[in-house]
């Protein structure tokens, strides 16, 4: 597992899509899975990386932001040496616990999204998660939101990824790919943040990637420094 917290954060962007998950494949076609955070209110956050999991935690100095926003601490990724699984909320572990037992990737995202509904924020924020096996060329995009739920079985793609987030992208579409140019875990994750394919996405904090190995997968997590003031960008769109 690798971190970085050093950026070129990208410049002045205009679409605000919230949090993001993808799956697809890097050029040489090694499975790979990303969570994008981005946040107008609660910048102050920081992915904190095991070997087989993730959490999002405020930054030393923002622990009471908890208590604003319940929705702003949570795992966000759990791995096996099977499958990697991102998520924006408290619904990893119910969807980890149901493939740990057998249950399809189909069943296990539909009944715990039905189960858990979008966040009651004052946005009606969608939960949405990412499922990827650590071999094959299929992974599982899911979403709940207000007027929908959706679980679709994505074809992988060397180079790309497909993705969706809570925000002005919140559908599942085979066509709604970004470019995978990196080959590890960090350089996916940094990328997700500050390359150039991902800079209409305003209000950047941290990225976390998994990417499939030989004996499981690698984890790298990038993370913009708060005092960055090019972190700052305009927006358009709604969302915390």
């Amino acid at each position: 597992m690798v971190e970085s917290m050093q950026s070129t954060a990208p410049s002045v962007s205009s679409l605000y899509v919230g949090r993001l998950v993808a799956v697809g494949q890097t050029t040489a076609g090694r499975n790979a899975i990303l969570y994008r955070i981005s946040s107008r209110s609660f910048a102050d956050r920081r992915i904190i990386l095991t070997t087989s999991s993730a959490t999002v935690f405020p930054l030393e100095g923002h622990e009471s932001d908890i208590y604003r926003n319940p929705y702003i601490f949570y795992q966000a990724a759990a791995v096996t040496s099977q499958w990697a699984l991102f998520t924006n909320g408290s619904h990893t572990d119910s969807i980890a616990s149901k493939l740990s037992r057998g249950t399809p990737p189909r069943d296990a995202l539909a009944a715990t999204l039905l189960a858990y509904d979008y966040e009651a924020d004052s946005y009606s924020t969608p939960r949405i998660a990412a499922l990827l096996p650590h071999e094959g060329s299929v992974a599982w995009l899911a979403i709940v939101a207000p007027k929908l739920i959706t679980v679709q079985e994505v074809s992988l793609r060397p180079g790309e990824c497909v993705y969706t987030a809570t925000y002005e992208r919140d559908r599942i579409a085979l066509d709604q790919t970004l470019p995978l140019l990196g080959s590890t875990a960090l350089q996916i994750a940094y990328d997700t943040i500050s390359a150039a394919a991902y800079g209409h996405f305003s209000h950047p904090v941290a990225a976390i990637s998994a990417v499939a190995t030989p004996d499981g997968f690698e984890l790298g997590t990038h993370t913009i420094p708060t005092t960055d003031p090019s972190s700052i960008h305009a927006s358009s769109g709604s969302g915390q």
